[in-house]
């Protein structure tokens, strides 16, 4: 900005809102810097950085707006009828790339699955576009968790979700974690806890989801930590252990609150009442001196303070 380089300053701020979100940067700080970057980038007419800006924005607002992501086919953000026309006009391939990966995200994090599936297809067609983003890598996460979570169990290894599985996490060895392992390793851990898990390798699986989300803690990913949780529970619920998948559903739950993800604390609140339900009912109970030091009392706290 001070030597009039707006191109340069729009594609900066565009950069920091895409780290910071991937990064697992508290939504709610995040949301409200966002939300500047993009009004001040409109304001000085850069357009596509303003526009890159702006779906992330519209990503963020999904993952804190309850009511916005009830229901993903109808949710008012990242709205296809409204953004996609503008996208297209202007034939911006990179914009293109971020609607369609945050749609996958949401989709799978909502567990709409068939929507998922649909727009893992759309998002690969730009994947070039996004090479050398730190969302690439997203891309091959998600992909891999959308395949294999359509997979119970392994009939043919030359399936095709397995093969799309299998392509995603060695790129996501050979290309990131092998350079970056604080940034990427745990994310090769978890696609290949859920490889695991379809082969029926439990206790590799058992053993990778947790290291999955120590890595995720260990570099403060909370965004993929609380991932990590979920999926693990789903896991473990799946093997009929409740009791350890409870315990699991807790701690995603709680690292959803705290990364600021409120529609998917609700989400897995609705989905899981029989797991989440106990704690609510207990945590007006609880003493304040307790409550400030106890996980679970976080509902009643205001997790940013």
């Amino acid at each position: 900005l001070e030597v009039g380089n707006l191109v340069f300053a729009g594609y900066n701020a565009s950069n920091f809102c895409i780290n910071s979100l991937w990064g697992g940067q508290p939504l709610a700080n995040l949301e409200q810097d966002t939300r500047a970057y993009y009004q001040n980038l409109v304001a000085l007419n850069q357009m596509a950085a303003a526009n890159y800006c702006l779906v992330h924005w519209q990503c963020i607002l999904s993952l804190r707006d309850v009511a916005a992501s009830a229901s993903l086919s109808g949710h008012t953000y990242l709205s296809e009828a409204e953004l996609l026309p503008n996208i297209l006009a202007a034939n911006d391939m990179l914009t293109l790339y971020f609607f369609y990966l945050y749609k996958l995200k949401l989709a799978f994090l909502f567990e709409e699955l068939n929507a998922a599936s649909h727009y893992a297809v759309e998002c690969r067609k730009y994947l070039v576009n996004g090479a050398g983003f730190i969302c690439e890598s997203a891309f091959y996460l998600y992909d891999s968790l959308v395949a294999l979570s359509q997979l119970s169990h392994l009939v043919d290894d030359s399936s095709l979700l397995w093969e799309r599985g299998v392509e995603n996490q060695t790129k996501l060895q050979q290309y990131c974690a092998n350079y970056a392992p604080m940034n990427y390793q745990h994310k090769v851990d978890l696609g290949s806890a859920e490889q695991c898990r379809v082969l029926g390798q439990k206790l590799e699986a058992m053993d990778l989801y947790d290291r999955a989300i120590k890595g995720a803690q260990a570099n403060s990913y909370m965004n993929e930590a609380a991932l990590a949780y979920e999926l693990a529970a789903k896991f473990y619920l799946a093997e009929g252990k409740d009791l350890i998948a409870r315990a699991y559903l807790q701690e995603a739950r709680y690292h959803y609150q705290l990364w600021g993800a409120n529609a998917k604390v609700n989400h897995l609140e609705q989905r899981y009442p029989q797991l989440l339900t106990a704690i609510q009912a207990t945590t007006p109970e609880i003493a304040p001196a307790i409550a400030v030091t106890t996980r679970e009392a976080g509902v009643s706290l205001d997790i940013a303070t």
